[in-house]
């Protein structure tokens, strides 16, 4: 049953964000990647570092920082 609102809450998710800049896709992935419940709060640093990670896993281009700060504020 789990893995059925799995695959749901994936679809969901494609549907919401396939009109979103690729960097910004990556953005959000960085700041999932990083939500633990535990942790009450995730830093601006923290995110920025692992979409650098994430980027260059993929071998794409990072975009400035105060385009990703900006894009967090979004």
């Amino acid at each position: 049953m789990n893995k059925m609102f799995d695959t749901i809450d994936a679809d969901r998710f494609e549907k919401l964000v396939s009109g979103i800049a690729f960097h910004k896709k990556i953005i959000l992935l960085a700041i999932l990647k990083l939500i633990d419940h535990n942790k009450k709060t995730t830093t601006a640093t923290e995110i920025k570092n692992t979409y650098t990670q994430i980027s260059k896993m993929i071998a794409e281009n990072c975009r400035a920082r105060i385009t990703v700060a900006n894009s967090i504020a979004e």
